[in-house]
């Protein structure tokens, strides 16, 4: 679970380009830049509302059903990245994946590596489901949405880990 912050402003949207690009793409990036656009940090996201599922690839169970050696290639492939991404030895060509491809200063992209790559707060280990964190995201869309009544609805109805275990197991 990498670590996002809250952060006020005047506008709906930041103004500057850079910033623009990064409000929707890229939250870690907005974090590190943010306080110095005149962006102020009201604290962390975590610290708020506690746990939070904030990276999450859905797809509809049909689909899933009909394509489970695709779904697990995928999430196989995602497992090893996260590996990847929080092994220290490979933080010189993350860092330059990041300038190069998102077109972030250096420092500015080391920064965001060390925020998704951080043991404690960063990418989760092996791109590990948290289910409180998600059952947070259905209390948060019930209330600040008024989803299915201001009610969350259980979280397994939602959910079918059977996809990541055996992509899990493929990739020890």
């Amino acid at each position: 679970m990498a670590t996002r912050s809250i952060f006020s402003s005047h506008s709906p949207r930041p103004e500057s380009p850079l910033l623009s690009r990064c409000w929707g793409i890229d939250r870690t990036s907005l974090g590190v830049l943010a306080p110095g656009k005149g962006l102020h940090e009201l604290g962390s996201l975590t610290s708020a509302i506690g746990q939070y599922q904030g990276t999450t690839g859905f797809v509809l169970r049909p689909w899933a059903g009909a394509n489970r050696d695709t779904v697990v290639k995928y999430i196989a492939a995602y497992i090893q990245a996260v590996r990847w991404i929080k092994t220290p030895a490979h933080k010189a060509e993350a860092v330059a994946m990041l300038v190069n491809h998102l077109k972030l200063a250096p420092e500015v992209a080391a920064q965001c590596y060390d925020i998704v790559a951080d043991p404690a707060t960063g990418f989760a280990k092996d791109a590990e489901f948290d289910l409180k964190g998600f059952e947070n995201v259905l209390k948060l869309r019930a209330v600040v949405e008024g989803a299915w009544g201001g009610k969350p609805p259980a979280a397994a109805g939602y959910l079918d880990l059977s996809f990541y275990d055996q992509a899990a197991a493929k990739t020890k």
